[in-house]
């Protein structure tokens, strides 16, 4: 985990903990307090699955250039073979998608050579989420329901509230004002022409 303000890490660690559930303490996590940016881009580790929940891009701020073409690249070159990366991509609501959600769909289907938009309800937003998963192996959309369950019985410990098989193929099934939306998407997100919202 990289997070570049070490006093947030300290405020979700003493007072998030049903978020966190003990995961900063767990022996396979490594927490680096520094910008996103160095290990990927300066970096030489490959790393199996690369999340990207980032601050919004907003102009001035310290995530903007972390959705850029030139970024994604980064991300690219430092997935192992068969890797994927997760892009949290800002609202999935109709009258907001073309604000993030659409050219960072775009730019990063001009990087990697399968994109998968998804949405979720995220309540602590206040509505639909996008996500974008690019992948450099398997489609993740068509993983059957009745795989997904068997891998997470084997993997993981405590119940989950929101995830499972069925709810895994309903992720991927966007509604049309959403596919339409991305189909008419033509803008790529570039360090010269970067972009913010708000």
């Amino acid at each position: 985990m990289v997070d570049l303000d070490q006093e947030v890490v300290r405020v979700c660690k003493q007072y998030l903990e049903n978020h966190h559930r003990g995961a900063f303490q767990d022996p396979r996590v490594e927490l680096r307090i520094a910008d996103a940016r160095e290990p990927l881009v300066r970096g030489s580790e490959s790393f199996d699955v690369i999340i990207l929940d980032l601050p919004d891009p907003i102009e001035g701020g310290p995530a903007y250039l972390l959705y850029t073409k030139e970024f994604y690249e980064s991300v690219l070159a430092r997935l192992a073979p068969d890797g994927i990366a997760v892009v949290q991509a800002g609202s999935a609501l109709p009258m907001l998608i073309d604000e993030a959600f659409t050219p960072i769909f775009r730019t990063l289907s001009t990087v990697f050579p399968m994109v998968r938009p998804y949405r979720a309800e995220v309540a602590s937003f206040g509505g639909l989420w996008g996500f974008i998963l690019a992948s450099l192996g398997p489609d993740p959309a068509a993983l059957a329901a009745s795989t997904l369950d068997t891998k997470l019985c084997e993997r993981v410990t405590q119940p989950l509230r929101f995830y499972d098989g069925v709810t895994h193929e309903g992720l991927f099934r966007l509604p049309k004002y959403l596919r339409e939306a991305m189909a008419a998407e033509t803008r790529v997100i570039t360090e010269e022409n970067p972009l913010f919202v708000f």
